[in-house]
């Protein structure tokens, strides 16, 4: 999930909201420079996914809703573990488990 928290400042208080989000799901929370990234660590079927990007609506303040928007329409999530020069110049870095 690519998360947006722009009004969100306190990270134990972001992965606080996300335990809460994801509803325990095990996963990571990545830095990517502008960013966080959540990568869950279990396989989804196809009803408990569009479960888990409803539940990332809830709080607007988590996610962009163009990128739910874009992921439903594409039928996947998707976010990059690497770097691509010019507009995005960090490789995303693990912050924590969750």
């Amino acid at each position: 999930m690519n998360l947006h928290p722009d009004t969100i400042n306190d990270l134990d208080l972001l992965i606080a909201i996300l335990r809460e989000t994801t509803g325990g799901i095990p996963g990571y929370l990545l830095a990517s420079g502008r960013f966080y990234h959540y990568y869950g660590c279990q396989l989804l079927t196809e009803q408990e996914w569009l479960k888990f990007l409803a539940q990332f609506l809830m709080p607007c303040i988590l996610v962009s809703p163009r990128y739910i928007g874009h992921s439903l329409f594409s039928g996947f999530c998707s976010v990059r573990l690497t770097r691509s020069e010019p507009h995005k110049p960090v490789v995303p870095k693990l912050i924590t488990s969750i």
